[in-house]
């Protein structure tokens, strides 16, 4: 199918190996479950396990970075983007202060190789918007399906490539609310079952593959938004 178009509390984290300067050391991003503590976690600690240096880069509960297949960072790696429930963000990975890019909750985040666009979807609706991340002027370029997840724009910026679900096919929210049911009815019928957001994950995707859904891949041309 051939498609032209004109889809618990967590603190977000970076790792530095202690004693490189940060640009230089390898980054990590983790989610850690909400503390049973009232306060918030701290700024800054050292791993006892691996001598790591961890340090907090946002505030906001909810906040975590981009999935682990999508570039995050600019091309000079001084900077990365993350989302939050309040929108999406750049934060300077100097100076660790957070700038907020867009406004509200997003789907389909995409930043180009050079780190000078942001490519994303307003939660809800259809349209793909980019951003200039210098200049904050964003500009509406084409319009997706509802279900249209985006993942991927080329080197030379010149086409967006994502997938789109084929019919009323259910998408992998469906499958992750079969998946919390379950971990729920688990949980109540025995004191000692465990669950986690990566078990229920875990057991969502393999419904998902089990399912042998039908998927499109599709592209967008930049400049003409076909």
């Amino acid at each position: 199918m051939k498609i032209s178009y004109s889809a618990s509390r967590i603190a977000l984290v970076a790792f530095a190996i202690t004693g490189l300067s940060h640009l230089a050391s390898p980054l990590m991003f983790a989610q850690t479950e909400k503390s049973t503590s009232e306060s918030a976690p701290p700024k800054q600690w050292t791993d006892a396990d691996t001598g790591h240096k961890v340090i907090r880069l946002s505030d906001e509960p909810g906040s975590k970075g981009l999935y682990f297949n999508l570039n995050a960072f600019t091309a000079d790696g001084k900077a990365m983007i993350y989302s939050s429930p309040k929108g999406l963000h750049r934060v300077d990975l100097i100076t660790f202060e957070t700038t907020t890019l867009i406004e509200g909750k997003t789907t389909a985040v995409v930043l180009s190789p050079n780190g000078q666009h942001l490519y994303f979807k307003k939660f809800g609706d259809s349209h793909l918007y980019v951003l200039d991340i210098e200049s904050k002027q964003i500009k509406r370029i084409a319009d997706l399906p509802i279900r249209g997840v985006l993942t991927t724009v080329n080197a030379n910026e010149t086409l967006l490539a994502g997938t789109v679900l084929e019919g009323d096919a259910p998408d992998f929210n469906s499958f992750k609310l079969q998946a919390l049911r379950e971990a729920h009815d688990e949980l109540l019928a025995s004191k000692t079952a465990r669950n986690s957001e990566l078990k229920t994950n875990t057991v969502a995707m393999q419904k998902r593959l089990d399912a042998h859904l039908p998927e499109d891949i599709f592209t967008v041309n930049i400049a003409t938004g076909k």
